[in-house]
């Protein structure tokens, strides 16, 4: 009987080992799953934010064509309209560095897409007293246009390449 005894404590064994096996290939498995739509949630998340910041740029473009076509005389649109591009810009800014992740690295440097789409918005007679309506014709329209769709475009890259499919 001890012969016995002993294949029964080895098909035992076998038995005791095979669940433990089946439970870490299941925990394994839903590790990777879970890993999966975590990654999937978060691309989703980001994209949204960054559909969000596209926007948000472009009536930042927007506003700064409608406030060098006002009249500085009318001070009070103008003001509202400069406040408005200020505050914007900052909250641009600040939800691009901390939102959408690896783009704090990315725009730190002076050279940066933002601080190039900012003193376009921003640059030649904002908020100047010595402002006079800017004809449609000035390059400063195409500068501003062209420091937005090259601050989009990194945008667009530095989330493709973070996010690889």
């Amino acid at each position: 009987m001890p012969a016995s005894s002993c294949a029964i404590a080895t098909g035992d064994s076998i038995k005791a080992i095979g669940q433990v096996v089946t439970w870490i290939l299941v925990f394994v498995g839903w590790k990777v799953v879970s890993g999966g739509n975590d990654r999937r949630e978060r691309r989703k998340e980001v994209r949204s934010v960054l559909n969000d910041v596209n926007k948000r740029i472009e009536t930042l473009h927007q506003n700064a064509i409608k406030y060098f076509m006002t009249d500085p005389v009318d001070t009070a649109e103008c003001e509202k309209l400069a406040l408005g591009i200020i505050d914007d810009m900052d909250r641009l800014s600040t939800l691009v560095s901390v939102v959408l992740p690896g783009l704090q690295k990315t725009f730190k440097n002076a050279s940066g897409p933002i601080r190039k789409f900012r003193q376009a918005v921003t640059g030649g007679n904002f908020q100047s007293k010595a402002r006079a309506i800017t004809p449609p014709t000035d390059p400063l329209y195409a500068a501003i246009a062209n420091a937005e769709k090259q601050l989009i475009v990194a945008l667009e890259q530095t989330f493709a390449s973070s996010y690889k499919r």
